[in-house]
């Protein structure tokens, strides 16, 4: 959407969920993910599910195995330039 232009992307995801169904409890959390930050992200909130919007493949794939570590479940998005 244009509207959403220069607009963070975790704040555009909440948006659209939210229009989805408006009783969806959405925490966003807008912070680079690291292996050093991980485990305190996941553990931060009791996040039943887990949505990568990252936009590279090692952040991905970390992610992905930060998320079978603590046993959530992940739903993943991802682009490469002007596709997906």
């Amino acid at each position: 959407m244009e509207s959403r232009v220069g607009m963070p992307k975790v704040q555009s995801a909440k948006e659209q969920i939210s229009q989805f169904n408006r009783h969806t409890k959405i925490i966003t959390f807008q912070s680079r993910f690291t292996q050093e930050n991980a485990a305190e992200i996941l553990a931060a909130q009791d996040w039943d599910v887990v949505m990568d919007g990252s936009d590279n493949a090692p952040t991905r794939y970390l992610i992905n195995d930060a998320c079978c570590v603590a046993k959530k479940i992940l739903v993943s998005g991802s682009a490469l330039q002007w596709e997906g």
